[in-house]
């Protein structure tokens, strides 16, 4: 998400002085004020938790972490001690399907489950 903002208008905030009191402080606002996100993209809490699985339908384990690096964005995955990297990229992921709470991802060679 480098490179894109949010601009908030906070009641009772009506100066960028009367922000220096906020640097740092989180906000937390419900999914149902969230702009809908774009065809294909997410809200990493959507995401988070979700089953994983490889197109011949063996478990990975669940969604756990996103880290956004500069280069791509990783998704771990983990099923108890065992955790995967793999690439959040359309190479990868084939399919998300919030209502079935499941990711289906590309089997990648060498990856062994």
């Amino acid at each position: 998400m480098e490179g894109e903002f949010v601009y908030l208008r906070l009641e009772g905030i009506d100066s960028r002085e009367n922000t220096t009191e906020l640097i740092g402080d989180e906000f937390i606002i419900s999914p149902e004020q969230l702009i809908p996100a774009r065809e294909d993209t997410f809200y990493p809490f959507q995401l988070i938790g979700l089953d994983v699985f490889t197109e011949d339908q063996r478990f990975l384990g669940k969604l756990s972490e996103i880290y956004q690096n500069p280069m791509q964005t990783v998704w771990e995955v983990r099923d108890g001690s065992r955790e995967l990297l793999i690439p959040a990229s359309k190479r990868f992921i084939r399919e998300i399907d919030l209502k079935g709470r499941k990711i289906i991802v590309r089997s990648i060679e060498g990856l062994s489950v």
